[in-house]
């Protein structure tokens, strides 16, 4: 009898052992993606950081311990808003929808509703997945289970204010009683930028330890803000990605403490390059000269003018106005080329089409190294001093425009440098992490490039 008790017990022992394994080890042996997006990453800056007198410790250990890209060629135009959204969903804008970062009434386009193809946190939902995200572009109303979006239309005075809304009811709240309160300025207050990417930072690295969740969309700011204020290559700039760079190590460090590391790939990608500019080219003030040069005046309320830094694009106001097409097509067009071809490049419908922006546009610019577009009629005409030291926006060729990749994780190869990849392949990838269904998939080439064949 005892020794049958004991056998028993023993029997129970080691059925409660494994129980305790396999329950212990499921949160942990599910995959994990963190994509953290470095807004105007460019990849000089962890490909030649000694060069640049930069020091980039976490993003040069995640070189050697994985895979990067030497460029990455982003979508047209080369915008923050459109970028993010095709990071997400594996295609361009004219296929997902967010084609601008503003309406045409200027403001944002925040809300997830806007768009038209399936993101990773909807076919991470569809798996049973669990999602996250903090800072993320377009996430306004988005299906996250913890959700902190970007929202500059919040009409909050202050950034904490702006973070609140919008998010998970409560989760806010809960966030605080375990970090302390977040207090960060206006948006436009000095420093105010570099305090948001350290909020984000201390937030995503709460909720990698507290939730675990198998995919976190982080978006990290200030480098962006820096170069649009003093120039890609300034030392505001510099020291904007010095301290990115510190803050993905914290992410890094969340994933250990949260005992995901073995299972947790870790994708840093931009989403636009960024160029100097000096001079700031009035579009109201270069149609009306090249309707004048018609030997008419041209009414410019016939047109939607959009103004993105280093692109432009002309939409008729009334979509059917066949006349306007017609004068657009054959007049503004050559008149531009020919007395403009040192300062623009004209696109046309079709042009458009190949890449994959300005839908339904009647014509699209993007300017030359130096130069960028405003919607502002200036005093000056149509050049005029430039208010910022660098911009994007530009057509996704120009070589200023490249941003940068690098992954590491389970699988994937180490110290390996791939020549191009375009923004479009980032979701796939990740959609090949989680075995997740997107409108688009990735080229079985990209992934056998960036996986080992054994898993490894």
């Amino acid at each position: 009898m005892k020794n049958n008790l004991s056998k028993g017990m023993i029997t129970l022992l080691i059925l409660g052992l494994i129980y305790c394994i396999t329950a212990c080890a499921t949160p942990n042996s599910s995959p994990h993606v963190v994509l953290v997006s470095v807004d105007g990453l460019r990849p000089e800056i962890y490909l030649e950081a000694d060069r640049l007198g930069l020091k980039m410790p976490t993003l040069r250990k995640m070189m050697t311990q994985g895979t990067y890209a030497e460029k990455v060629r982003g979508v047209f135009p080369t915008l923050t808003y459109p970028s993010h959204t095709s990071l997400v969903t594996g295609v361009t804008p004219a296929r997902h929808g967010i084609i601008t970062n503003r309406t045409p009434d200027g403001a944002h386009r925040v809300h997830a509703s806007a768009i038209k193809a399936t993101t990773l946190w909807q076919a991470a939902h569809r798996k049973g997945l669990t999602t996250a995200s903090v800072a993320w572009p377009v996430t306004v109303g988005a299906d996250i289970d913890f959700l902190i979006p970007e929202n500059p239309e919040s009409g909050a005075p202050t950034l904490t204010g702006a973070l609140r809304l919008g998010s998970t009811p409560g989760l806010f709240d809960t966030l605080e009683s375990e970090l302390g309160p977040i207090k960060l300025p206006a948006f436009n207050a000095p420093g105010a930028v570099a305090k948001l990417d350290t909020a984000v930072t201390s937030i995503a690295a709460r909720l990698l330890i507290d939730e675990k969740p198998n995919l976190l969309l982080v978006h990290l700011l200030d480098a962006d803000e820096q170069q649009h204020a003093h120039g890609p290559d300034s030392a505001q700039a510099h020291r904007a990605f010095e301290a990115i760079d510190g803050h993905i190590g914290a992410l890094l460090q969340a994933v250990r403490q949260a005992g995901i590391a073995q299972s947790t790939t870790i994708v840093v990608v931009g989403d636009h390059g960024f160029a100097g500019i000096h001079t700031s080219i009035s579009v109201p003030a270069l149609l009306a000269q090249a309707g004048s040069y018609q030997g008419k005046e041209f009414n410019l309320s016939r047109l939607t003018i959009y103004a993105t830094g280093g692109a432009a694009a002309l939409y008729a106001a009334d979509p059917t106005d066949k006349k306007l097409a017609e004068f657009i097509s054959s007049r503004i067009a050559p008149y531009l080329e020919n007395h403009y071809a040192a300062y623009l490049r004209v696109y046309t419908p079709e042009d458009l089409a190949g890449e994959g922006g300005f839908p339904g546009a009647l014509l699209a610019l993007t300017a030359a190294p130096g130069y960028a577009f405003t919607r502002k009629a200036t005093v000056e005409g149509v050049f005029s001093p430039s208010t910022q030291k660098g911009t994007h926006g530009f057509a996704p060729d120009m070589p200023e425009m490249a941003t940068g990749f690098i992954i590491m994780g389970p699988g994937v190869y180490q110290n390996k440098s791939l020549p191009i990849l375009h923004i479009t392949t980032v979701a796939p990838v990740i959609a090949h992490i989680l075995n997740l269904k997107l409108d688009a998939t990735a080229p079985s080439s990209v992934e056998k490039e960036i996986f080992r064949s054994d898993g490894k």
